[in-house]
């Protein structure tokens, strides 16, 4: 009589502490695969932004798209005065005729996935129809998740705050200057570099945070139109991609940046921290 074997207690337990012990060193490992896929994605995103960038400077006299909150919605009225309100030449909505794909301006590891409809351009207009105050159709569902430097986007870079944009011949070194980065809204911080009063990190000048009073009112806040703020959440605490961010430069390359690297040094031409 043939007799029947099979699997003792012990044994069973062993092969399930085996698979255990195998599947703790391979998540880990499939994790860190899935973010360096996502980090290559958002890395081709903002190559495309900058190179279609670069393709509308050459269109324009090596102008940057100029783009001004105070010019294009304060209008010296409330907030709500749509009519006054003027979205036209905001970078992303600028250049999209060059790159004619909303999908490349969402970042696969932002935490926000609103679209600039249902956050309404990050409360700059009150605007439901976005294509009133000058965006473009096929990017009213967009999910914009880059930010360009706004000193270079408003003029102060080079001297004109609020008057004309940047040009890429005003730079002095184009390969070190941010031009688009991971962002928790459209345009980063717009003021100069303060490095005696503003902590050195992406926190400040990609999070959108870079103000001098941001102890007083909140950091990123929406203003409201009788002067009271409301606080925008921090979707993005610094870095999103492995303890870093991608950062386009002005020459239109793009790579990867330790947070710590990601300093004031970025805005005016110095360079990211060594």
């Amino acid at each position: 009589m043939k007799q029947k074997t099979a699997f003792t207690l012990i044994e069973l337990l062993v092969v399930i502490a085996i698979i255990a012990i195998l599947a703790a060193i391979l998540f880990p490992v499939f994790a860190q695969a899935r973010e360096k896929a996502r980090q290559a994605s958002c890395t081709s995103n903002i190559k495309q932004l900058t190179t279609a960038m670069l393709m509308y400077t050459q269109d324009y006299d090596e102008d940057f798209p100029f783009w001004s909150y105070a010019d294009s919605v304060a209008c010296n009225g409330p907030l709500g005065n749509v009519a006054c309100q003027h979205f036209e030449s905001i970078w992303f909505n600028a250049i999209y005729p060059y790159d004619k794909n909303a999908n490349i301006y969402t970042c696969p590891d932002a935490s926000d996935h609103s679209t600039i409809t249902q956050n309404q351009l990050w409360g700059w207009t009150k605007a439901t129809d976005l294509t009133t105050v000058g965006i473009n159709a096929g990017l009213v569902n967009a999910q914009v998740n880059y930010g360009m430097s706004e000193p270079i986007s408003m003029g102060s870079l080079c001297g004109s705050p609020n008057s004309s944009g940047c040009s890429q011949a005003a730079l002095q070194q184009v390969a070190q200057t941010l031009l688009i980065g991971d962002c928790v809204i459209a345009l980063t911080g717009n003021f100069l570099p303060d490095r005696t009063n503003n902590p050195q990190s992406a926190n400040y000048v990609l999070s959108r945070v870079a103000y001098p009073n941001c102890n007083t009112n909140p950091c990123g806040a929406y203003l409201n139109d009788n002067g009271t703020y409301t606080a925008q959440p921090q979707y993005d605490n610094q870095a999103r991609h492995a303890q870093g961010d991608i950062v386009g430069f002005a020459d239109g390359h793009a790579k990867w940046l330790r947070d710590s690297q990601v300093i004031w040094g970025l805005m005016d031409g110095l360079g990211p921290a060594q």
